[in-house]
């Protein structure tokens, strides 16, 4: 009887010690997964930003409106001080986009599709603060005509 007790009582204690084992290596990957996470989270995104908050930025230092619209959409009226990069042609001006990497950069078209997939581009190659705002169909900028 006194053996069975002391046998119980020694498996017990191997349960428990195990038990602590196990959820110490548990531990670790949960920290180490956290590290990944926070890593994740210093990936740029893009950003949504209503009309407003476009126009209140536009005074910003380091701040560039981009308008994704094709070269007549964009003659039509667009922001001023805009810069036209249309979104198909994209790709092909990243070079001369360069200078803008760390900067707010602020992208809108007529409804936001364009621009959403243009500042997905611009994160994709770098661009840290890219945010796609309400287009022209959503927000009443005050537009300007001509190049």
């Amino acid at each position: 009887m006194k053996l069975n007790r002391k046998l119980s009582v020694v498996l017990a204690g191997m349960m428990i010690a195990s038990m602590f084992a196990v959820s110490g290596c548990s531990n670790n990957s949960d920290s180490s997964s956290g590290e990944s996470t926070s890593q994740e989270q210093k990936t740029a995104e893009v950003k949504d930003m209503t009309g407003d908050e476009l126009v209140s930025s536009m005074g910003e230092e380091n701040a560039v409106v981009i308008d994704a619209r094709d070269a007549e959409e964009f003659k039509a009226g667009h922001i001023d001080g805009a810069i036209n990069v249309f979104v198909d042609e994209a790709e092909s001006k990243l070079s001369d986009l360069e200078q803008y990497k760390d900067s707010k950069v602020m992208v809108y078209c007529n409804s936001g599709k364009k621009s959403g997939k243009l500042a997905e581009l611009l994160v994709e190659n770098g661009f840290t603060d890219v945010y796609n705002a309400d287009g022209v169909k959503e927000y009443e900028y005050n537009l300007v005509k001509g190049e």
